[in-house]
Protein backbone atom coordinates (compact mmCIF):
# COMPACT_ATOMS: atom_id res chain seq x y z
CA UNK A 1 0.00 0.00 0.00
CA UNK A 2 1.48 3.15 -1.02
CA UNK A 3 0.95 6.60 0.92
CA UNK A 4 0.58 9.95 0.12
CA UNK A 5 4.38 11.58 -0.27
CA UNK A 6 4.40 15.26 2.86
CA UNK A 7 4.10 17.59 0.19
CA UNK A 8 3.25 20.24 3.31
CA UNK A 9 6.87 19.76 4.12
CA UNK A 10 8.76 20.66 0.73
CA UNK A 11 10.04 24.11 0.93
CA UNK A 12 11.35 25.70 -2.37
CA UNK A 13 14.84 27.65 -1.94
CA UNK A 14 16.73 28.78 -5.07
CA UNK A 15 17.65 27.36 -8.42
CA UNK A 16 20.35 27.11 -10.74
CA UNK A 17 20.12 27.92 -14.61
CA UNK A 18 22.72 27.19 -17.38
CA UNK A 19 24.25 25.59 -20.37
CA UNK A 20 24.18 22.14 -20.05
CA UNK A 21 27.30 19.71 -20.29
CA UNK A 22 25.60 17.04 -21.61
CA UNK A 23 23.27 18.09 -24.56
CA UNK A 24 24.53 21.11 -26.20
CA UNK A 25 21.98 23.54 -27.54
CA UNK A 26 19.98 23.36 -24.08
CA UNK A 27 20.14 24.14 -20.73
CA UNK A 28 20.08 22.32 -17.18
CA UNK A 29 18.30 23.25 -14.21
CA UNK A 30 19.05 22.68 -10.19
CA UNK A 31 15.76 23.17 -7.94
CA UNK A 32 17.01 22.84 -4.42
CA UNK A 33 14.40 22.75 -1.62
CA UNK A 34 15.07 22.58 2.14
CA UNK A 35 16.21 19.21 4.13
CA UNK A 36 13.81 17.37 6.17
CA UNK A 37 13.10 14.17 7.53
CA UNK A 38 10.30 11.72 6.40
CA UNK A 39 8.65 8.74 9.12
CA UNK A 40 8.87 5.57 6.56
CA UNK A 41 6.91 2.15 7.21
CA UNK A 42 9.52 0.96 10.00
CA UNK A 43 9.46 3.59 12.05
CA UNK A 44 12.96 4.85 10.94
CA UNK A 45 13.26 8.68 9.48
CA UNK A 46 14.85 8.98 5.72
CA UNK A 47 16.40 12.46 5.18
CA UNK A 48 14.74 14.35 1.96
CA UNK A 49 17.97 16.27 0.53
CA UNK A 50 15.64 18.11 -2.21
CA UNK A 51 17.71 18.48 -5.02
CA UNK A 52 15.89 18.38 -8.33
CA UNK A 53 18.26 18.02 -11.27
CA UNK A 54 16.82 18.71 -14.53
CA UNK A 55 18.69 18.61 -17.96
CA UNK A 56 17.52 19.15 -22.07
CA UNK A 57 15.31 22.01 -20.93
CA UNK A 58 15.04 23.91 -24.83
CA UNK A 59 14.52 27.71 -24.02
CA UNK A 60 15.61 30.31 -26.32
CA UNK A 61 18.34 31.63 -23.89
CA UNK A 62 19.85 31.84 -20.84
CA UNK A 63 19.04 35.66 -21.01
CA UNK A 64 16.68 36.29 -17.78
CA UNK A 65 15.76 39.79 -19.96
CA UNK A 66 14.73 37.04 -22.83
CA UNK A 67 13.11 35.09 -20.83
CA UNK A 68 11.33 37.19 -18.17
CA UNK A 69 7.48 37.40 -18.49
CA UNK A 70 7.30 34.28 -20.81
CA UNK A 71 5.67 30.86 -20.00
CA UNK A 72 7.35 28.29 -21.43
CA UNK A 73 5.72 24.73 -21.58
CA UNK A 74 7.05 21.51 -22.31
CA UNK A 75 5.80 18.13 -23.17
CA UNK A 76 6.10 14.99 -20.61
CA UNK A 77 8.34 12.05 -21.01
CA UNK A 78 8.73 10.45 -23.07
CA UNK A 79 7.31 12.85 -25.66
CA UNK A 80 10.02 14.62 -27.85
CA UNK A 81 10.92 17.68 -26.42
CA UNK A 82 10.61 16.96 -22.07
CA UNK A 83 12.67 17.77 -19.60
CA UNK A 84 14.69 14.56 -17.90
CA UNK A 85 13.96 15.43 -14.73
CA UNK A 86 14.50 14.09 -11.22
CA UNK A 87 14.76 13.66 -7.80
CA UNK A 88 16.67 10.76 -5.53
CA UNK A 89 15.04 9.93 -2.44
CA UNK A 90 15.58 6.50 -0.54
CA UNK A 91 17.79 5.21 -2.66
CA UNK A 92 15.46 5.17 -5.60
CA UNK A 93 15.47 7.20 -9.03
CA UNK A 94 12.13 9.43 -9.10
CA UNK A 95 11.35 11.41 -12.28
CA UNK A 96 9.97 14.61 -12.47
CA UNK A 97 7.87 15.87 -15.29
CA UNK A 98 8.18 19.40 -15.66
CA UNK A 99 5.28 20.74 -17.92
CA UNK A 100 5.74 24.27 -17.74
CA UNK A 101 7.79 26.50 -16.43
CA UNK A 102 6.56 30.31 -15.77
CA UNK A 103 9.29 33.24 -15.52
CA UNK A 104 8.69 36.36 -13.73
CA UNK A 105 10.88 39.60 -13.94
CA UNK A 106 14.49 39.21 -13.88
CA UNK A 107 15.79 41.33 -10.57
CA UNK A 108 18.75 41.22 -8.81
CA UNK A 109 20.44 38.07 -11.32
CA UNK A 110 17.32 35.91 -10.69
CA UNK A 111 14.18 34.92 -11.94
CA UNK A 112 10.61 34.19 -9.69
CA UNK A 113 9.42 31.03 -11.44
CA UNK A 114 6.21 29.07 -11.29
CA UNK A 115 7.19 25.16 -11.66
CA UNK A 116 4.03 23.01 -12.68
CA UNK A 117 5.23 19.52 -12.40
CA UNK A 118 4.11 16.24 -11.51
CA UNK A 119 6.43 13.83 -9.25
CA UNK A 120 6.34 10.09 -10.02
CA UNK A 121 7.33 8.78 -6.89
CA UNK A 122 5.99 5.08 -7.30
CA UNK A 123 8.55 4.93 -10.78
CA UNK A 124 11.60 2.41 -8.70
CA UNK A 125 9.54 2.48 -5.00
CA UNK A 126 6.05 1.56 -4.12
CA UNK A 127 6.61 3.55 -1.05
CA UNK A 128 4.70 7.13 -2.26
CA UNK A 129 1.84 7.80 -4.60
CA UNK A 130 2.58 9.99 -7.66
CA UNK A 131 1.80 13.44 -7.01
CA UNK A 132 1.50 16.93 -9.06
CA UNK A 133 3.14 20.20 -7.50
CA UNK A 134 3.18 23.47 -8.77
CA UNK A 135 5.99 25.84 -6.52
CA UNK A 136 7.48 29.17 -6.87
CA UNK A 137 11.10 29.30 -6.85
CA UNK A 138 13.74 32.32 -7.65
CA UNK A 139 15.94 31.24 -10.17
CA UNK A 140 20.02 32.27 -10.75
CA UNK A 141 21.01 32.86 -14.26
Amino acid sequence: MTKNFPVELLQPLHGLLSKSVMREGSFELTLNFAEFSIEMENQDCEDFDGIITADGLLLPSIDGTKLQNNCFKFPTNPDIGYIDASVYFDSSYNPVDISALEFGPFLNGSLQTKVTSRWIMSYESPIFQDFDYDFTIPIRL
